[in-house]
């Protein structure tokens, strides 16, 4: 029996889709993320990318600690 991977580096489109509603992957990746209990890493490029607005146009929160 194959293990899941414990890593997985996230790109732009599964992203999108994991907080966009009305995208057709959505529901794929929202079933995706409940269930996968690794790490999601990602890279500056892919966040920037992803940094669009909310559906009210606010903009997202960056949680991210200052660099030192």
């Amino acid at each position: 029996m194959e293990l899941p991977p414990r890593n997985i580096l996230a790109d732009t489109g599964p992203l999108f889709a994991l907080i966009h509603a009305g995208d057709a992957d959505h529901a794929r990746a929202v079933e995706f993320a409940r269930s996968f209990t690794g790490r999601l890493i990602t890279t500056w490029p892919v966040l920037t990318e992803v940094a669009y607005r909310t559906r009210t146009r606010r903009a997202f929160t960056n949680h991210f600690p200052e660099r030192t």
